[in-house]
């Protein structure tokens, strides 16, 4: 008997229930519903869009709120058709039966279509459900992730300016306050299963997205997940419905209608690199040739990064031919499709693709035949899959050196600066933003410079002016001493760390240690004394507006330090000091300082290549 109001209990051998089930399981067909609108110009490349109706009870959620959205792409589109506006490509729509058992309706329909959907489809863009909240939710595969991204600036969100700006300060890490997501943490591309687009990655190597607004859904797959859950609870005014929709049918069109299709594979290449991370922190990975990995993946992130210059400049210059256009279209097609190994995954040969596969559950799983071998400790396979893998990343190196090279017209002249600088960066293992502005000739070089990068010390100028500006409005004197605790220690660089608390010097000599030896205790203490708002404000009213200042150098270790021992992840400064790093390899280290600025809304500092 428990706390509530009636007689009733749980367990015992006292009451038994004889339960009969009866069930109808008579064979029953499934029905796949298709509508297309014919491509004005190249009727033969296909955008694919995709929801379920078939739901266990009422299905408000999962799968009709997706429905409804779909229903509203279709007319929107329609409407557009009536008016003689058909997109340049064909835009497919599915209704698929049958997903809440294996996935039914979209896995035949993909197989029996196989040849024709490998060759045709650019992507797949899958909505199961469009809300049970307002947390925007996709996975992608990176090629499409910036343009998703890009995209959803141009949309409103009913809490926010736009959808980007609810998207990249959803939620903050524990424990601290709203943050914020660098562009690339934003799009989850470590895809798994569990919807319609399984059958479009894993078994067709086409590009596919998956989305959904997510909130507290407590009535999954019964029968409270009904039309009053929905509008009561999940969207009451429908408004996330129509944004998906708006967000879904802005997606489709832009890859309907691009001269040139908007994959990012700069993107993809980075996200193989930290799947190969993954895959080399497993214990006896040295049995794995990992080098060889990382060289085939700089070679696709060299040859990605100049395929992007050159799209962009012939796009900026209007000169790019219809054949040309086609020509680099039908290469860039083929890049997904070339993840795909013939044999599939040891063991599941339906999952071809050689970087994602689903888990024996819905989750994700990376480099699937390297890692599953490696993890049963099969070290033979786990080498043969990892050639396997480094195959496929080669060529689709040599191909998108090849788009590269028809585009080679709108390459950088020879012995420009951007040229030279455009060489150091292609061959760079990581994220690199230049801006050169040459005062003499005039000349400006301007590579990702606007994408916010974490500025570690350099964002201790900002506060340095912060100071001088407050000094100068007689706000605070550079003479006036503040007292070090023994928490105000902070892991090195500088001396004030090492020196024993009670020191009190000037905001003038904190000022010279933050900036002649970047010490990060000073950094801290000045940071406090005039507040991370108003250095941000301060760089705004200088016209540096992606100039901001937010956590604290405390905030930052107490997160990496706390990634590796959770004791941490409240420690005070002096207590961060004596962090035991000999106890961890440098590896482990490593990785936990580049997750917190990768994969976490919280930064010291941020900016841009341009105004730092």
């Amino acid at each position: 008997q428990g706390a509530l109001p009636i007689d009733y209990r749980l367990g015992g051998a006292e009451v038994r229930l004889h339960l009969k089930i009866q069930m109808d399981t008579s064979v029953k067909p499934n029905f796949v519903i298709e509508g297309r609108i014919r491509g004005a110009e190249l009727p033969d490349e296909w955008v694919v869009l995709g929801n379920h109706h078939d739901a266990w009870v009422f299905g408000g959620v999962d799968p009709s709120s997706g429905t409804a959205s779909m229903m509203e792409v279709t007319g929107a589109l329609g409407e557009l058709k009536k008016r003689g506006i058909r997109p340049r490509r064909t835009v497919v729509f599915c209704s698929w039966d049958g997903e809440e058992v294996t996935l039914t309706g979209s896995t035949e329909w993909g197989e029996q279509f196989a040849e024709e959907l490998k060759e045709k489809a650019v992507a797949y863009l899958n909505v199961d459900t469009s809300t049970s909240g307002s947390d925007l939710d996709v996975s992608a595969v990176s090629s499409l992730a910036p343009m998703i991204v890009e995209l959803t600036k141009s949309l409103k969100d009913p809490s926010a300016p736009s959808l980007y700006e609810a998207w990249r300060r959803k939620e903050p890490a524990e424990g601290l306050p709203e943050g914020a997501f660098l562009d690339q943490a934003l799009v989850e591309t470590r895809i798994g299963s569990g919807s319609d687009h399984t059958v479009f990655l894993n078994y067709l190597g086409r590009p596919v997205v998956d989305m959904s607004f997510d909130g507290p859904y407590g009535v999954y797959h019964s029968a409270y997940d009904n039309h009053y859950w929905v509008s009561r609870i999940g969207d009451p005014g429908f408004q996330y419905h129509r944004l998906m929709s708006q967000l879904w049918g802005t997606i489709a069109l832009r890859l309907a209608n691009a001269e040139v299709l908007p994959f990012d594979f700069e993107a993809y290449a980075a996200s193989i690199r930290d799947f190969i991370r993954e895959l080399d922190a497993l214990e006896g990975s040295e049995r794995i040739d990992v080098e060889k990995l990382v060289a085939r993946t700089i070679e696709m992130r060299k040859a990605a990064r100049r395929l992007n210059q050159r799209v962009e400049s012939a796009l900026a210059e209007g000169g790019l031919s219809a054949e040309r256009a086609s020509a680099v279209n039908r290469m860039l097609i083929r890049v997904e499709r070339n993840w795909l190994s013939p044999a599939g995954i040891p063991g599941r040969p339906w999952f071809k693709h050689v970087l994602y596969a689903p888990k024996f559950t819905y989750a994700a799983m990376v480099l699937p035949g390297v890692m599953e071998a490696a993890e049963e400790g099969d070290w033979g396979t786990a080498r043969e899959q990892a050639e396997i893998v480094a195959a496929a990343i080669a060529t689709n190196a040599e191909l998108l050196a090849r788009a590269a090279e028809e585009l080679k017209d709108f390459a950088p002249a020879p012995e420009s600066l951007e040229a030279k600088l455009r060489t150091i960066r292609e061959t760079f293992d990581g994220r690199m933003a230049i801006y050169s502005d040459n005062l003499a000739t005039g000349e400006v070089v301007a590579i990702d410079a606007d994408s916010l990068y974490e500025t570690f010390s350099v964002i201790k100028v900002p506060i340095m002016a912060e100071v001088f500006r407050r000094a100068e409005a007689g706000e605070l004197s550079l003479s006036d001493r503040i007292r070090l605790e023994a928490s105000d220690r902070r892991i090195p660089s500088g001396v004030l760390y090492a020196l024993d608390p009670g020191l009190r010097p000037t905001i003038r000599d904190l000022v010279a240690l933050m900036i002649m030896i970047s010490d990060n205790q000073a950094t801290d203490v000045l940071a406090d004394k005039v507040g991370p708002g108003s250095v941000t404000a301060f760089m705004e009213s200088l016209g540096l507006s992606r100039t901001e200042l937010r956590f604290s150098d405390l905030d930052w270790d107490r997160l990496w330090l706390g990634a590796m021992d959770e004791s941490y992840a409240q420690a005070k400064g002096d207590q961060t000091v004596d962090f035991p790093f000999d106890h961890y390899e440098r590896r482990q280290v490593d990785d936990a300082f580049r997750r917190v600025i990768e994969e976490t809304p919280l930064f010291f500092g941020r900016s841009t290549a341009r105004e730092m």
